[in-house]
């Protein structure tokens, strides 16, 4: 009978082990597929871009020498999803809409799932390979696991896509029972404390940045004050757009799955397309007012 139980139970384990398996190769198989994806948009975008630089002097103002001015954007899946609708893509549209001074080239490097860890160990090979102006991050909400008891082991774990899976689907469903709607405009607008470790890997990304002679721009979360990422960077040339104040405004008159369709980050969550366009929108119309006439960042006190 003990036995029996044994290879009962021995069956039950493999035949889990083996179903994550599963899980974690397709898993990895998106990944590569969405990675792929994500490039080919984004040399298409590209495409969309040297278009519009070749055109007739009849149809735009003149372009001078130098006028593309490359934007990169990195973060996890709040940049990355959307395809030709996330954020970056829709604010490399509005950037060439609502201007004729420059043409911007808008890449999106969002990876979803990863933290600043691996950002600040891509942007080196980033920063050589597309030579951007501007590199644009919504990053460290994928770090918040820092401070949990699971530290030691999550860094291990998170590894595996299937962690990263499970742990997304336990933090929706936990925001979802613990989170009203009504308490979305009252939350605490600071929603994740940053950890050392992030603060550090900030700092570096603006470092590398600057070294490439590249300007950094953060684009904080919506509903989230841009208070932690200010008292957290030492470095005063940087600039720092909210989307706090306008996310803020439009809960007041609009459903909340109108702009998001979960609530991973508490009183936010992944956009739709149409929160991806008021978030492109809000960056697009502070960042240009940053702009000087050369095309640098003016920094205002």
């Amino acid at each position: 009978m003990t036995h029996e139980r044994t290879k009962r139970v021995a069956l039950v384990f493999l035949g889990v082990l083996f179903a994550i398996l599963i899980v974690e190769a397709l898993l990895r198989v998106f990944g590569w597929g969405y990675d792929y994806l994500q490039n080919r948009r984004n040399s298409e975008f590209q495409s969309v871009a040297d278009v519009r630089l070749t055109q007739s002097a009849s149809a735009r103002r003149t372009v001078t020498e130098g006028a593309e001015l490359v934007i990169v954007c990195i973060g996890g899946s709040t940049t990355a999803m959307g395809g030709g609708n996330s954020w970056p893509m829709q604010l490399q549209r509005i950037l060439n809409n609502v201007q004729d001074q420059w043409t911007f080239r808008v890449i999106n490097k969002g990876r979803v799932g990863e933290d600043t860890d691996y950002i600040v160990k891509h942007l080196p090979n980033w920063l050589d390979n597309e030579m951007p102006d501007f590199v644009f991050a919504m990053v460290g909400i994928n770090d918040t696991f820092l401070d949990t008891f699971q530290f030691r082991h999550a860094r291990a774990l998170r590894k595996f896509r299937t962690f990263s899976l499970v742990e997304w689907i336990y933090g929706g469903l936990k925001n979802r029972v613990t989170k009203k709607k009504r308490d979305l405009l009252t939350a605490n607008p600071n929603i994740y404390q940053l950890h050392p470790r992030t603060i550090s890997n900030l700092n570096d990304m603006v470092d590398l940045t600057a070294r490439k002679r590249a300007e950094f721009v953060f684009v904080q979360y919506a509903l989230t004050k841009t208070d932690s990422l200010k008292a957290a960077i030492k470095h005063s040339n940087v600039v720092y757009i909210s989307n706090y104040e306008i996310f803020r405004e439009l809960l007041k008159q609009i459903h909340y799955e109108e702009f998001f369709i979960d609530k991973f980050g508490g009183n936010f969550g992944h956009a739709t397309s149409f929160g991806n366009r008021v978030i492109a929108e809000n960056v697009a119309r502070q960042f240009l007012n940053f702009l000087d006439q050369s095309g640098r960042v003016r920094i205002k006190n």
